[in-house]
């Protein structure tokens, strides 16, 4: 077969099945963003909670509070000249200035997030309703873009199989049959279903270029290696979840302190939390189910020969 020359072969892909690609692609586009916003979500709520909880200013308020009260009593016990008198109380001063700023640090930076664009500024406190909004409102949007995505593919899947059937087109490719030499020593009709075929993968690799996990091998005969990029995508789609539970376990952990400083506000915040933590893992487990669903329809069209094959995926 290396003698043979295919260059300058025109497939002539119909334009109408190549713009119904292009409206399963512009889903896809959309999909990858709203995922790009989850992420950034997912990454700014998990430090801001990490960070609130590893809190070095009250440490360090701690530290200095102690040096504070040495020097107080060093003050007050000793016999002192006037220089060292007047330079030990301004140690005290410079010491309780540390303490003021590290306090103010430890409201503005810790205990406060900063919510960028926006402008406004939300309690530590209330990060676990803030996250769940945020991540069932972005969830939730995916979802609907996989559904969509997945019905879409699989009418287009369904229209290029119609379309490009075995011998489709049979009257325009008796002349590029005859003539070239690809198709020397087969048979008219075996090469026309050849042609066709070649027109159903081309269709199929431009859908799948735009696919998100196209670097994965979801398309390996070795069941054991498609199984594990399963678990990479499922991956993929559990790490905003695992966050959220992360905030959320922290909130059930301090439950008892946010209970004695304001009992309505916890009450409130933490049935909240729990009523995100559901839907959230409820609407995780949708998308996943969608995702599976579609990858399966890009591996069943190619193992069946670049043709649609109607299948009931649980």
């Amino acid at each position: 077969m290396e003698n043979n020359n295919m260059q300058g072969f025109d497939l002539r892909l119909d334009s109408y099945i190549q713009k119904c690609c292009d409206a399963v692609i512009s889903i896809s586009t959309h999909l990858k963003k709203v995922i790009g916003i989850l992420s950034i979500v997912t990454i700014f709520s998990f430090l801001a909670s990490f960070n609130s909880q590893m809190d070095w200013s009250s440490s360090m308020i701690t530290y200095h509070k102690a040096q504070l009260n040495q020097l107080k009593d060093r003050l007050s016990t000793e016999k002192l000249s006037l220089v060292d008198s007047t330079s030990l109380r301004d140690s005290i001063e410079m010491k309780e200035k540390v303490i003021y700023d590290l306090r103010r640090d430890l409201v503005s930076n810790y205990q406060v997030i900063h919510i960028p664009i926006v402008g406004s500024v939300i309690h530590i406190n209330n990060l676990c309703l803030l996250a769940g909004l945020a991540f069932s409102s972005l969830m939730l949007m995916i979802f609907y873009y996989l559904k969509q995505e997945k019905n879409n593919l699989s009418k287009i899947l369904k229209l290029i199989s119609i379309r490009y059937s075995e011998f489709a087109d049979k009257e325009d490719f008796k002349k590029i049959i005859k003539n070239n030499a690809f198709f020397n020593d087969m048979n008219k009709y075996h090469a026309l279903s050849e042609i066709n075929k070649l027109r159903r993968a081309s269709h199929f690799d431009f859908l799948y270029l735009h696919e998100l996990f196209n670097y994965l091998n979801i398309f390996s005969s070795n069941m054991k290696y498609f199984a594990r990029d399963i678990r990479i995508i499922y991956t993929t789609y559990l790490i905003p979840y695992f966050v959220f539970v992360y905030i959320f376990l922290y909130d059930i952990i301090t439950f008892r302190i946010g209970f004695n400083m304001n009992s309505n506000m916890t009450f409130v915040s933490l049935t909240y939390s729990l009523f995100f933590c559901i839907f959230l893992g409820f609407l995780t487990m949708r998308c996943l189910r969608e995702k599976k669903k579609i990858l399966y329809m890009y591996r069943s069209f190619k193992e069946n020969g670049y043709r649609y094959v109607e299948r009931i995926i649980k």
